[in-house]
């Protein structure tokens, strides 16, 4: 049988997309440590162009030095991919009470250096042409879901009111908002349904869900129950829609907002549900704005979008963002991106970075790193 394999020069690097490079830096000083001798490379880099799928042969020993724990962890949490290793020689690390702390803090300086996003629990790109991850690292995580959580609600809620149908949001509605929320500041009123989506997506506002909530419960309940009771019997509906519809790993419990810390969601559910409402065209309008104003009968309202990408004061700014939708719930800090270059489109999604500064930079290293 004829062999259809080709050896080609160049190591580990032959092929296409791959770069590696070595050196010597004492990681393990031997006795004869003369300057003037020259040591054997004790570390190395190896990385690829794209994100890439990752495969490992662990040891059998029951006594593992820290790098192959911390290896299997980070394989694991990102769904056998990678993008970088760091190897060295002559210390493992085994048996010391910090390694894994200084194997972590080894990939942590690789991250920084190579702009690897890495400052949350989970995070995607993915080609929306193409329908194809070009980057996913989070898959066993469920990080608190914050505002996003109204993604889910008006998904369900488009299934059950139309755009100009009217909303009278009422102050008992209102007084059940959560003291401390994001909101849009609504009065008492009519509202149309997009308008209320509107306030949901572009200011965040926990005030427009519960209406929204509100409304679409005493349209099926009708009248004679207490707010507290239509908002309850609107979680529950949703509750159960979020099973039918595939979104398994969504949990919402008792708030339409997403304001509360027991709320969770999985990478998947969140871009499944980011993707359907970009098919809407009102939605893809209001978040790609940094301001946004509407009409009602109480006045115009004006919101400014808690999409800091959107902003052309902020540090942030990113003139290719087109917008989408952020959550913030204690020291979670979530945003889901849309970004269009050159003719293509892509989601960015950032689940649980530590803050504020880390989820916009972790978003931007992406762009820089895996898209650009």
């Amino acid at each position: 049988m004829q062999n259809k394999f080709e050896f080609k020069d160049g190591g580990i690097c032959a092929a296409k997309g791959f770069k590696a490079n070595g050196t010597y830096c004492g990681i393990k000083k031997p006795a004869n440590d003369d300057p003037s001798i020259k040591h054997k490379n004790d570390i190395c880099l190896y990385t690829s162009d794209v994100v890439c799928n990752a495969a490992a042969v662990y040891t059998q020993n029951k006594v593992k030095g820290a790098p192959i724990i911390v290896t299997k962890a980070n394989l694991e949490k990102s769904g056998n991919k990678a993008i970088a290793v760091i190897a060295n020689s002559k210390n493992a690390n085994t048996c010391n009470a910090d390694g894994v702390e200084k194997a972590n803090r080894m990939c942590e300086l690789v991250a920084n250096e190579l702009n690897i996003p890495q400052d949350a629990l989970s995070f995607s790109v993915y080609d929306i042409e193409q329908e194809e991850y070009l980057f996913y690292e989070g898959d066993s995580q469920l990080p608190t879901v914050a505002s996003l959580a109204k993604l889910f609600a008006i998904d369900y809620a488009l299934g059950k009111v139309d755009l100009e149908d009217i909303v009278e949001v009422n102050q008992e509605v209102l007084e059940l908002v959560p003291a401390g929320s994001s909101l849009a500041n609504l009065y008492a009123g009519e509202y149309t349904v997009k308008q209320i989506m509107e306030a949901m997506l572009v200011p965040s506002g926990n005030d427009a869900a519960y209406a929204l909530a509100y409304h679409i419960a005493k349209n099926e309940l009708g009248e004679g129950y207490t707010a507290t009771e239509y908002i309850d019997y609107f979680m529950t509906e949703l509750s159960e829609y979020l099973i039918e519809a595939g979104y398994s790993k969504t949990n919402l419990y008792n708030d339409p907002s997403g304001a509360s810390m027991q709320a969770d969601s999985h990478l998947d559910d969140i871009n499944r549900v980011a993707l359907k409402l970009l098919n809407y065209d009102f939605v893809k309008e209001c978040i790609g704005k940094s301001e946004f104003s509407i009409q009602t009968p109480q006045g115009e309202f004006t919101w400014k979008n808690t999409n800091e990408f959107l902003d052309e004061n902020s540090p942030y700014y990113n003139a290719n963002v087109k917008g989408m939708k952020t959550g913030t719930m204690a020291s979670s800090y979530n945003i889901v991106v849309l970004y269009e270059k050159d003719g293509k489109a892509y989601l960015i999604t950032c689940l649980a970075a530590h803050s504020n500064e880390g989820r916009y930079k972790a978003v931007q290293s992406a762009i820089n790193t895996i898209i650009e």
